[in-house]
């Protein structure tokens, strides 16, 4: 086992991937991830707050998949614990302006804080367009919500498999 924190991790069949830091402060190391096969790259940014090697690593990748709390309603809830993750997560427009200034084509949000309640997708993609475009950037970046492995699950358990036949 290696661990890494910085630089080339797999090459290999076409498919490099590569390790940057990022800032999870108190938390650390935190890394992030670039993977790319041919002409096709995506980033995997984790727990972090916005920080230059996070905008490094994602510069010019087709989709950056970055965990997003909206520190809006976080920040109202009076239980200092739960304030705290603000200091080290990024908010939904944090988010999006790492993906603008990075020039990334797609952000995908994923792991949210507070749960993504079924009916709120487009309230979370307005934010986060709001925020791409607020910095003078290109308004290309598109969010997608993405579904949490339990409501994957759910979704698939619905409705019971019927006998062939």
């Amino acid at each position: 086992m290696h661990e890494h924190t910085d630089g080339p991790v797999w090459d290999r069949n076409g498919v490099t991937i590569r390790v940057a830091p990022t800032d999870h402060r108190p938390v650390a190391p935190t890394i992030g991830f670039r993977i790319e096969s041919g002409s096709a790259s995506v980033v995997l940014a984790g727990d972090t707050v916005p920080c230059a090697t996070l905008d490094e690593l994602a510069g010019g990748a087709e989709a950056l998949v970055h965990t997003v709390i909206r520190k809006d309603i976080v920040g109202n809830i009076p239980q200092q614990r739960l304030k705290d993750i603000c200091d080290y997560h990024s908010s939904v427009e944090q988010a999006a302006a790492t993906a603008a200034r990075a020039g990334v084509g797609t952000l995908v949000m994923t792991h949210y804080v507070p749960t993504l309640v079924p009916g709120q997708e487009e309230r979370w993609r307005a934010l986060a367009a709001a925020a791409s475009s607020a910095d003078g950037s290109s308004s290309a970046t598109t969010c997608t919500a993405s579904r949490s492995a339990r409501e994957t699950d759910r979704a698939t358990r619905r409705r019971p498999a019927t006998p062939a036949g």
